[in-house]
């Protein structure tokens, strides 16, 4: 919880909603495109006050490759007379407990302002964020938590620092004499604490579940010293059994993480003259999700 102060406390628990998102262990190796889900979700700028628009971005996948009719997002809980710290999804079931954030993906929102006392610098809330796209009738929802603050306290600048979201994430595939694909994901190396997620149209992934520790280390896909120094990143990788069937089968990979410009060890001697100290905290505020993802198309 990186809610410095917390005037007061307001827990809500109420009876309703009765959402199951699955537990992450499962989700990990879920790793199918066989239904309509919502796979992934962003925050940019990953700092949300009052007077700042940010962007709200969803990854809906399907076994069709089409969009759903809408994307609705909201949360709940937010108040402007007290700080609030709500964990639940019931809330949601109470009309007057629900702030609409608005449809489309993606969205841009504004936290409104609070006049709930506040005797430290830094105040907000940390409530759950609902999005739900319909898709032919059906409600399928993701869902995140979010932090709001009750003021504003970074500047213009601060809120220029890179996103995950985006300076993006690559991915390229090659295909093995033994037909299997090696699959490469990477980010900037100043982007930290990373997790990786696959989704396939079919097939097997050799290494889903284990792609947090498996082969994430920093690197460049560069030949010469110059190039590993200007453009070092954090990758992974995985392992694809296709089909047998022939097609063109989809590979998505979603990432989250944090930018921590403050790893100077990966960065060139000419890029860590142009980062001053102030910079070199990165993202310290916020538990808002910084996640980035693309997709590409093999050919079996």
């Amino acid at each position: 919880m990186s809610l410095l102060v917390l005037v007061l406390v307001l827990v809500l628990v109420l009876s309703g909603c009765g959402f199951d998102f699955g537990h992450p262990a499962k989700l990990s190796l879920d790793y199918q495109i066989d239904r309509p889900r919502l796979v992934a979700l962003s925050v940019t700028p990953p700092v949300l006050q009052p007077g700042t628009n940010a962007s709200f971005e969803a990854l809906y996948i399907d076994s069709q490759g089409a969009e759903p009719r809408t994307i609705h997002w909201e949360t709940c809980g937010l108040r402007d007379d007290v700080w609030v710290i709500n964990y639940g999804l019931d809330c949601f079931a109470q009309s007057d407990l629900v702030t609409e954030l608005g449809d489309g993906n993606p969205i841009d929102w504004s936290p409104p302002p609070s006049e709930a006392d506040c005797d430290t610098e830094y105040c907000g809330h940390y409530v759950p964020l609902l999005v739900t796209a319909d898709v032919g009738g059906e409600a399928i929802h993701a869902s995140t938590m979010i932090e709001v603050y009750g003021s504003e306290f970074w500047d213009a600048q601060q809120l220029a620092q890179p996103t995950l979201h985006e300076s993006g994430v690559q991915l390229r595939a090659e295909t093995n004499a033994d037909g299997r694909v090696s699959l490469v994901a990477s980010v900037d190396a100043r982007f930290g604490q990373l997790s990786w997620r696959w989704y396939v149209d079919g097939g097997v992934l050799y290494k889903t579940g284990r792609t947090a520790t498996q082969g994430e280390t920093t690197a460049v896909f560069g030949s010469t010293s110059s190039e590993r120094e200007a453009n070092p990143r954090r990758w992974t990788d995985n392992l694809w059994e296709l089909p047998p069937e022939s097609g063109e089968y989809r590979v998505y990979v979603v990432v989250s993480g944090q930018f921590e410009s403050n790893h100077s060890d990966i960065l060139s001697e000419s890029e860590n003259d142009e980062w001053d100290e102030d910079d070199r905290n990165g993202w310290i505020y916020g538990e808002n999700p910084d996640q980035a993802w693309t997709m590409i198309e093999v050919v079996q």
